[in-house]
């Protein structure tokens, strides 16, 4: 047995017991703050994850609509190459068509036409002058060239701001 005070061992008790308890309460609130600074971590990267995913899909998109245009690109190309390949022949056809000999032999023998004689051919010297001409495929030329430029910027302006199914 000891022969000490007793109120001073229970005054030191109690001191030790608020020692305790504050280092809990002081636990606790780390605890809680840890807990909050965790959750807002998750937050955090969940938002970025979202916004990288987002930025994914955006770009995928972006990449299938190029290769979708591509594609119709080339398919326009091909087209366009049998379309031209289809004018020459009928150029050429034409071309054979139109065979002098064979339109004076036409105009001879189921027309009956003659050739001039000299004396009904009249020869005029005309001054010429300097003219410029302006034909028709260089003046619609220059209106679908610029139809196509503005249609060409309406589709990139819109397809910035169409997002993609």
């Amino acid at each position: 047995m000891s022969y000490g005070n007793l109120a001073y061992n229970d005054v030191i008790r109690e001191t030790q017991r608020d020692i305790r308890e504050k280092k809990r309460e002081t636990r606790e609130k780390m605890a809680a703050e840890k807990r909050k600074k965790d959750k807002r971590f998750i937050l955090k990267t969940i938002f970025t994850c979202m916004v990288l995913f987002i930025s994914a899909v955006f770009m995928i998109s972006r990449y299938i609509e190029l290769d979708g245009t591509k594609k119709r690109i080339e398919a326009l190309e091909k087209e366009l190459k049998s379309a031209e390949a289809y004018t020459s022949q009928k150029t050429f056809e034409l071309e054979q068509c139109v065979d002098l000999t064979r339109i004076e032999e036409e105009a001879t023998m189921r027309l009956n036409m003659q050739r001039p004689e000299k004396y009904q051919i009249i020869y005029l010297n005309m001054k010429k002058e300097d003219t410029t001409e302006v034909t028709a495929d260089e003046v619609e030329g220059v209106k679908n060239n610029i139809s196509a430029k503005a249609e060409e910027l309406k589709n990139n302006i819109s397809g910035i701001f169409k997002f993609s199914k």
